[in-house]
């Protein structure tokens, strides 16, 4: 799988327009606290599922064009779920800055598909590759983070979040067929 292919899909697939609002934070800088947090927690999850890769998969004897197929069908799931589901909300959540953790990274930020697409890169690319593309889903959330509402209110954002959530579906179906092509 081509970089780029997998940095479309880390990005949609997160979709900082359509988490941005479920960030926990009273203010926008409380906010912006949490998604530089959760984005190291992201980062650092990344790089542990990019760093067991290999010897998982190999474990439980699934080929990387196999772990390809289950990402991008488990994108795809996430994807659409998202589409026809409302935006995350900020509660319930964990304590304090425990809310970088849940609900921002875990389900978040590290849902099924994106873990699977990063196991994926792990595997293909490094570690390097999936903490740098966990690294640029974190900034995004950091860049959106302070502009987003503290709640979707209205159509107009809650329509800006479904357009990379469609792009999303298709770069899933592009990473399917991509482990497709390579079996």
């Amino acid at each position: 799988m081509s970089l780029r292919l997998a940095l479309v899909a880390v990005l949609t697939g997160v979709n900082a327009w359509r988490l941005a609002p479920g960030v926990p934070g009273a203010d926008a800088v409380e906010r912006i606290r949490r998604s530089v947090l959760g984005g190291a927690v992201f980062v650092a999850v990344a790089a542990l599922v990019a760093g067991v890769s290999g010897p998982l998969l190999d474990a439980v004897s699934v080929t990387a064009p196999t772990a390809r197929i289950a990402a991008g069908v488990a994108l795809a799931v996430v994807a659409v779920r998202d589409l026809v589901t409302a935006p995350p909300s900020p509660e319930p959540s964990l304590a304090g800055d425990g809310a970088a953790l849940v609900p921002l990274v875990f389900p978040y930020l590290a849902n099924p598909g994106i873990v699977l697409l990063l196991l994926s890169v792990g595997h293909d690319r490094g570690v390097a590759a999936a903490a740098a593309l966990a690294l640029a889903a974190g900034a995004s959330l950091v860049a959106v983070a302070p502009v987003a509402p503290s709640r979707v209110t209205s159509r107009w954002w809650r329509a800006v979040g479904v357009v990379p959530t469609a792009v999303a579906v298709a770069a899933a179906v592009a990473v399917t067929v991509d482990g497709v092509l390579d079996i």
